[in-house]
């Protein structure tokens, strides 16, 4: 690679700003998801909850209470 220094810090300043605005649109994107992941999510915990049961496994899968310590 025969770039200038100057030439290569450029072209890496200007991906890294690409980077951040290609994040920035999915995280946008992603919102929405979730948002309805986390209303699943607690809704399954309110049914673990209340019936005492700390996991579920279905057709579509397995859903589970983890708990963690630190």
């Amino acid at each position: 690679m025969s770039m200038r220094v100057d030439d290569l810090v450029a072209k890496y300043v200007e991906l890294r700003d690409k980077k951040s605005a290609m994040k920035k649109q999915f995280d946008e994107k992603m919102k929405p998801l979730n948002k309805a992941m986390e209303q699943i999510e607690a809704a399954l915990l309110k049914t673990s909850i209340a019936t005492g049961i700390e996991s579920f496994k279905t057709g579509s899968g397995t859903a589970y209470v983890a708990t963690q310590t630190s």
